[in-house]
């Protein structure tokens, strides 16, 4: 295309230069429309914006865009260094302080295409980028040593089913009898007001980190970290906690392997001494993607049984959110979405008083002894009646009804997964 008179081309998109043509009138610059000597100064940007708002021709038409509507500037080729206003090549989104030091940059696309420039290698089989998900869960496999259990391990089959509900209150009251636990959560937690949202985040959390993948299993791992190290303080006997107490965190843990275990004893399916050995031993690569140390929890089943009637008998105590957890009248939380206040009122008594009486027979012995409270065999009866019919209804269920779900979601996926292998 030739161009028009006083147009000329540049190959310097984003900058107007043009070279006007000389007017009849003398005084007047550029043609009818007057172009003065302001226009023909650089215009930075995108496109030719500022000549569409003067309605000057380029020798296309331009289609009537409105202003702010530009042509788009021509794209960078791959490995093309951006050019600024200075002339010179410089990487995006890194600038230098005043008074910082200096950042010592690889060599980008530019650099690794001239010759004689090594491309730099990346250390300890990472890889600068991928599309897909392998790779890098087994880079931060190799850099943590801990990972998710995974589809087909028995923390898939047993931490995602409804029936740990039932287990709720007795796993909140021994990990709270903790006292760096109990401390933390009664100066930090609203659970007296918000205990259902609270119970919901918990084990929305606790399905995150079991059934995702270890990308996001990680995070979710960084993010209870990040909450917790904001914890800290005194107790009411003088006692200085935080969140991250290696002790209390790892007693968080250990409490819902027991838990499991006895919650599956309890509805007529105990696990084998191997299972409790294979379902331990993920679980503690589980508290490494936590941030536990291998040394904060024993190394077997039976090491770990003497560890929690350790802690148990030496360490549990009775503190204010214990005494309030088994009140039936000290905590009224708020009611569910959807749920009328009404309604709330009448059934949130009642089922604290039947979830009080169902929890004080699960607690461990020795420190049903350090409340003081009477248990009777009828109230064990009672108990084991409840857990008793609870397994055999969830036994009745069909398999997909058997979970929590996002639990049962993961395990779709799995299965579905598994059948598009090649061989499957």
């Amino acid at each position: 295309m030739v161009p028009r008179p006083g147009h000329r081309r540049t190959g310097d998109t984003g900058r107007h230069q043009r070279q006007p043509p000389v007017h009849p009138k003398p005084g007047i610059v550029g043609g009818p429309a007057g172009i003065t000597d302001r226009d023909r100064q650089p215009v930075p940007g995108r496109g030719l914006g500022a000549d569409e708002h003067q309605r000057h021709d380029h020798g296309r038409r331009q289609r009537g865009r409105p202003p702010g509507r530009q042509r788009p500037a021509r794209r960078r080729r791959f490995g093309e260094p951006a050019v600024h206003s200075g002339g010179t090549a410089r990487r995006p989104g890194l600038r230098s302080a005043q008074g910082s030091r200096s950042r010592a940059l690889s060599p980008g696309a530019a650099a690794r295409s001239r010759p004689g420039t090594a491309r730099p290698v990346l250390t300890g089989g990472a890889c600068r980028m991928t599309t897909s998900r392998v790779p890098v869960e087994a880079a931060l496999a190799r850099d943590t040593g801990a990972a998710p259990p995974g589809p087909g391990s028995l923390s898939w089959d047993l931490v995602g089913r409804w029936t740990i509900l039932a287990m709720t209150l007795r796993l909140i009251v021994v990990q709270t009898a903790h006292p760096v636990v109990g401390a933390g959560v009664g100066g930090y937690s609203d659970f007296r007001s918000e205990g259902v949202s609270r119970f919901v985040h918990t084990v929305k959390s606790l399905q995150r980190l079991v059934y995702s993948p270890l990308v996001q299993s990680r995070e979710e791992a960084r993010r209870l970290r990040a909450v917790h190290r904001a914890i800290r303080g005194t107790d009411d006997r003088g006692r200085q906690y935080r969140g991250l107490d290696p002790n209390a965190y790892a007693w968080v843990h250990a409490t819902l392997f027991e838990a499991v275990v006895t919650l599956s004893e309890l509805c007529g399916e105990p696990l084998t001494d191997d299972e409790q050995e294979r379902f331990y031993a993920e679980w503690r690569a589980l508290g490494g993607l936590l941030g536990l140390r291998k040394r904060d929890l024993p190394e077997t089943v039976a090491g770990f049984r003497k560890y929690f009637q350790e802690t148990v008998e030496t360490r549990l105590e009775v503190n204010d959110v214990v005494r309030d957890l088994l009140d039936p009248e000290a905590i009224h939380p708020l009611p569910p979405p959807h749920v009328p206040q009404v309604v709330w009122d009448l059934a949130w008594p009642r089922f604290r008083r039947f979830a009080v009486r169902l929890t004080l027979p699960t607690l461990p012995e020795a420190y049903v002894r350090v409340l003081g409270v009477e248990v009777s065999e009828a109230d064990r009866r009672r108990m084991r009646r409840f857990y008793a019919v609870l397994g055999a209804v969830a036994r009745s269920l069909p398999a997909g009804w058997h979970y929590l779900p996002f639990a049962a979601k993961a395990r779709r996926a799995a299965g579905k997964a598994d059948l598009t292998r090649p061989g499957a």
